[in-house]
C-alpha cells in the first residue's frame, strides 16, 4: 500500500508546494496568512473547512471529507508555526 501511494506522488508539485508554504511568514502568533493559504487547497476540491480561532492571528484548521460508507476516520494534524529566524527553540 505504501509503495502504491509513493508511486502516485507528484514530486514536482510537492516541492513547489513546500517552497510556497515556506515563503509565507508563519512565526508564532502570526500564522493567519499561512492558515488561509492552506485552507484554500481542500476548498478548491469541494471539501468543507472550518477555522477555530485560538488566539489573535492563530487558528486551527479543520477539513472534512464525508464518505458515503461507514468505516474508519482519518484525522490529520500539523503545525504551521515557525520560530523567528535566529531564535533558539
Amino acid at each position: 500500500m505504501i509503495e502504491d501511494i509513493l508511486r502516485r506522488l507528484d514530486y514536482t508539485y510537492t516541492i513547489r508546494l513546500a517552497k510556497e508554504l515556506m515563503d509565507i511568514p508563519s512565526v508564532t502568533g502570526e500564522e493567519e496568512d499561512l492558515t488561509n493559504y492552506v485552507k484554500e487547497r481542500p476548498e478548491s476540491y469541494g471539501h468543507a473547512t472550518e477555522l477555530q480561532y485560538v488566539v489573535a492571528r492563530g487558528h486551527n484548521l479543520y477539513g472534512v471529507l464525508k464518505g458515503t460508507k461507514p468505516g474508519k476516520r482519518l484525522n490529520y494534524n500539523a503545525t504551521a508555526t515557525r520560530a523567528r529566524p535566529g531564535t533558539s527553540v
